[in-house]
């Protein structure tokens, strides 16, 4: 199935193209949840998910550019992109609701423990000055979206894939029972291979974007965006990893040794490096796994000095890498946060009168939301 997006998915400079290349194909939705789950006559197994959509990464280029210009292209190119999602699902008569997350500074609890955490980014954002530009652009766009029918924009200001953590564990449990309702995280960082586990019977996915270039002349990008699921998700987080072997080494695939790899090998995506290499990181792993010790600052610093007969890093670092990286503790941070407990977002005013009305206000005639596929 192609979406009437993928025309766009070819390098441009346009601040509207740059949006949509953030998307993850019609294409590759099918090989992922054609893969993922059981499939028969054009139709899932499945009657309704839960879709979170990581609107930071989605703007997150924008962050290298010295202004934004385009305020209309980029608002219609988010809104659309959103409204993409929602077609592909209605295409197989599944009811889907949609959580868009945008974090206004990414990583404010990571920071408390870890200085260097996504330091590359606030520095670009320092640097350019676009956050008052996006911040318009993203109260343009809750205006517009809260009269989308079942679309909801949750502000925060922690790292993105611990909202949506939080919020899809929530959707697991009041779930009525009996119910299978994928849950499933859209995102450009590898963060959020955290995710994915089982909650009551139901499933939390996180799909990777990413792209891989084919040429340069023109320049044409392939979409290999994967899925993160609960049955290997380290070995899965290894395979998409620059300079890794397609199997991780470790005895177990257990969900939380995702975080526990970071915590050791660093997270290149947010600026973490790594404290021991990969084999030394497994070692420790398997050692931790063989003796059945709980993933903890002492469990972790301890079985580095075992397995390698002195203490070849500092106990301090491991315990601030552990609060900065594994999402479990940072859930724990975001849950004693008030805007954890936020429910006023979750509001449902659609009015299609209302919406096309807020559009032929706020856009000029060349561009164009698809509301239709709402």
């Amino acid at each position: 199935m192609k979406s009437h997006f993928d025309s766009f998915y070819m390098r441009d400079d346009s601040e509207e193209r740059i949006i949509y290349s953030t998307l993850v194909k019609f294409t590759s939705l099918d090989r992922i949840f054609k893969y993922t789950y059981p499939y028969n006559d054009r139709n899932f197994h499945f009657g309704r998910i839960n879709l979170f959509i990581d609107l930071t990464s989605m703007v997150r280029p924008l962050y290298m550019r010295s202004d934004i210009i385009d305020i209309e292209g980029v608002l219609s190119a988010i809104a659309n992109n959103i409204i993409n999602y929602r077609h592909y699902f209605n295409k197989f008569n599944i009811v889907s609701t949609l959580f868009v997350i945008f974090s206004t500074n990414n990583s404010i609890n990571n920071i408390r423990y870890l200085g260097e955490y996504n330091s590359k980014e606030i520095e670009a954002r320092t640097r350019h000055e676009v956050d008052d530009t996006l911040f318009n652009i993203i109260n343009l766009l809750k205006s517009l979206i809260q009269y989308f029918p079942g679309v909801y924009l949750k502000e925060g200001t922690v790292e993105p894939s611990v909202i949506a953590y939080h919020y899809m564990k929530n959707c697991c449990m009041n779930t009525p029972e009996g119910m299978n309702v994928p849950n499933v995280f859209i995102t450009s960082s590898q963060y959020a291979a955290q995710i994915p586990r089982v909650i009551n019977n139901n499933v939390l996915h996180s799909i990777i974007k990413s792209r891989h270039l084919v040429s340069k002349d023109p320049y044409v990008y392939e979409d290999n965006s994967y899925i993160v699921t609960p049955d290997r998700p380290l070995d899965i987080y290894l395979e998409h990893s620059k300079n890794s072997s397609n199997s991780s080494g470790i005895l177990n695939n257990d969900k939380n040794y995702v975080g526990l790899f970071m915590i050791l090998n660093g997270l290149k995506s947010r600026g973490v490096k790594s404290i021991l290499d990969r084999y030394k990181s497994v070692t420790v792993m398997n050692y931790m796994l063989q003796n059945y010790l709980d993933i903890t600052p002492d469990n972790i610093y301890n079985s580095i000095v075992d397995t390698f007969g002195s203490a070849i890093v500092d106990k301090a670092e491991i315990e601030s890498r552990y609060c900065a990286l594994d999402i479990e503790y940072q859930d724990k941070l975001y849950s004693q946060m008030p805007e954890s407990l936020e429910t006023g977002f979750l509001k449902d005013l659609y009015n299609f009168d209302e919406l096309n009305n807020v559009i032929q206000k706020m856009f000029p005639a060349d561009k164009h939301i698809n509301i239709e596929y709402l």
